[in-house]
């Protein structure tokens, strides 16, 4: 099945934010929201795990259409916002590791203590600014799924619809190993310097009052509430092509902006513009001249134990947040033995990212995960009602970015 060439695209903006920049974000690679747009931050295509195929492109599965595409979006979009979120917990457990694990962030003259403090600020806002990509992709999606919406934003988007003579296997999550990530990263060849710019000019000086917008939660099915929820955005009324600001929680974020200092902003930009030439002379270490085909992308694969290198915070990171990512998917069939009815929209808090629980039976830190942890599938079926499919839902609460900082 051929990936649509907007995945490859945004794939190699992924690749090039965490193999290369390791802090960057989503702020020049969020595209305009709209019919067949999704908003990505990068790419659920990085090629199919070690024993199975990337659903997306797996003709196993059920075929993603529009709907699946803005939830597929989502995947990549929540696992960035968690790694953010876990970087930032992590090094303010680890100081010592700061400059190691921000590599080229920090520039050689600053303190760790200023670097991290420098990148928590960017984060504030790279997170806000996923949190609403995030929204959008999901209202998007449930305008597709459902007919009750309020009139102002109804889209006429056609779903497509597989025609198949035998049960396929609905659609679950795919979050990219960390290795996986890696080894497609030898064989990309973005404009490393270029991406950059485009970042850091990117970046607001303010709270951007648009990306604090009231939501509503509707049901993802209209015929089975079940299946659980998803996030849709609120018009204004008198103008439905524009949202309605959430003016309460745009409030704490100027108070956030304010009390935090983070309008240093404005300063941090200028000093991350000076670091745009030491991207261009390390193009060649990070990258080789070979192209990445299509083909290679889809049937890639790595061979890796999974272990967590202790002397790569980063890898660790990445791996601690996808592993609870999965863990928190693979939960909804674990329940199903008992309530009989699987959570096809899992999710997590910010609680279980920041500050994991420890098992019941021990009374010490949970066993890490290794970062090869596989997400369990689903049997065929002969329905190709979408709704079976399992998708993560997007953390979209204000409140934890500001919990957070």
């Amino acid at each position: 099945m051929k990936a649509p060439g907007q995945y490859l695209s945004v794939l190699r903006v992924l690749i090039s934010a965490m193999a290369c920049f390791g802090v960057l974000g989503v702020f020049s690679e969020v595209q305009a929201a709209g019919p067949g747009t999704p908003q990505q931050s990068g790419s659920y295509a990085a090629g199919p795990s070690k024993d199975s195929d990337n659903p997306a492109f797996s003709e196993a599965y059920q075929i993603c259409g529009q709907y699946c595409h803005y939830m597929k979006s989502n995947e990549i979009l929540v696992t960035q916002y968690y790694y953010g979120i876990k970087t930032i917990d992590e090094l303010e457990k680890n100081p010592l590791a700061i400059k190691q694990t921000l590599g080229d962030f920090c520039t050689v003259s600053e303190t760790a203590s200023d670097c991290f403090d420098r990148y928590k600020r960017i984060k504030f806002f790279e997170l806000n600014h996923i949190r609403d990509a995030m929204i959008h992709n999901s209202s998007s999606a449930s305008v597709l799924s459902h007919s009750d919406v309020p009139a102002a934003i109804k889209l006429q988007i056609a779903y497509a619809k597989k025609e198949n003579d035998k049960p396929l296997k609905p659609q679950v999550p795919y979050i990219p190993t960390y290795d996986e990530i890696a080894k497609l990263s030898t064989k990309l060849q973005p404009s490393l310097k270029q991406n950059y710019e485009e970042w850091v000019s990117s970046i607001p000086n303010e709270p951007n009052e648009k990306e604090y917008v009231k939501t509503i939660e509707i049901d993802r099915d209209p015929d089975d509430k079940s299946l659980g929820k998803l996030t849709m955005v609120v018009p204004k009324p008198d103008n439905p092509a524009l949202s309605e600001t959430n003016l309460d929680d745009f409030k704490k974020a100027n108070k956030k902006y304010i009390d935090k200092e983070f309008f240093k902003i404005k300063d941090d930009k200028e000093e991350l513009k000076k670091q745009s030439a030491a991207f261009e002379g390390k193009q060649k270490n990070y990258f080789n001249n070979e192209k990445l085909s299509e083909k290679e992308i889809l049937t890639s694969s790595v061979k890796t134990d999974g272990a967590p290198d202790s002397n790569d915070l980063r890898r660790y990171i990445y791996n601690q947040t996808r592993g609870l990512i999965v863990e928190a998917i693979n939960k909804g069939r674990d329940d199903a033995k008992k309530t009989k009815s699987i959570n096809r929209l899992p999710s997590l808090s910010l609680q279980q990212i920041v500050k994991p629980t420890a098992p019941s039976t021990s009374a010490s830190a949970p066993t890490p995960f290794l970062g090869n942890e596989k997400i369990i599938e689903l049997p065929p079926t002969p329905t190709d009602k979408e709704s079976l499919s399992i998708y993560l839902k997007a953390p979209i609460d204000y409140q934890q970015i500001d919990d957070l900082f």
